[in-house]
């Protein structure tokens, strides 16, 4: 683009595409994911601060 810019005309660079498009080695994607539940402290589980009475049983007829 630089030398268009510039005012000069090139002949054109042909390819094959006969076999299609393959992609270089150097092209590799790694994506390495941390797991977000990692980094958070577990939860407490609090107490209630009043006892609970146990549930008195119902009579059914």
């Amino acid at each position: 683009a630089e030398e268009w810019f510039e005012g000069k005309n090139g002949e054109p660079i042909l390819i094959s595409l006969k076999h299609g498009y393959v992609p270089g080695k150097n092209r590799d994607l790694k994506v390495v994911k941390k797991n977000v539940l990692d980094n958070k402290a577990p939860k407490k589980v609090e107490e209630p601060a009043t006892p609970q009475k146990p549930a008195s049983p119902q009579l059914t007829r």
